[in-house]
């Protein structure tokens, strides 16, 4: 199965208005979070409780949306055949090319 697998872009660029993955560096190496987090004023906030994380020093985030919409796909359509799954990564395809132009 082909997956879109999103670059690392400086923490700098993160945008306020979506729910990213986060990288660390400490003194074992690069790691990234097990969960999502969204840019918020002076921070950070996990994005599914919608807590502020503390103590967090990001240096890298990317974008989990369209990864994250092709595993959904794949998972939802075990049972409807080709034909639907090839219509539903057309639609996250054509989204996809829509990020990030107004």
């Amino acid at each position: 199965m082909f997956i879109f697998f999103m670059d690392w872009k400086p923490i700098e660029t993160a945008p306020f208005d979506r729910d990213v993955e986060l990288a660390v560096i400490d003194g074992a190496g690069v790691h990234a979070l097990t969960f999502l987090c969204r840019r918020v004023f002076g921070g950070w906030m996990n994005a599914e409780s919608k807590k502020r994380v503390y103590y967090l020093s990001p240096t890298h985030w990317r974008d989990r949306s369209l990864e994250l919409s092709v595993s959904t796909a794949c998972s939802e359509a075990p049972g409807a055949g080709a034909q639907a799954l090839t219509q539903r990564l057309a639609a996250i395809h054509r989204n996809a090319s829509r990020v990030g132009n107004p």
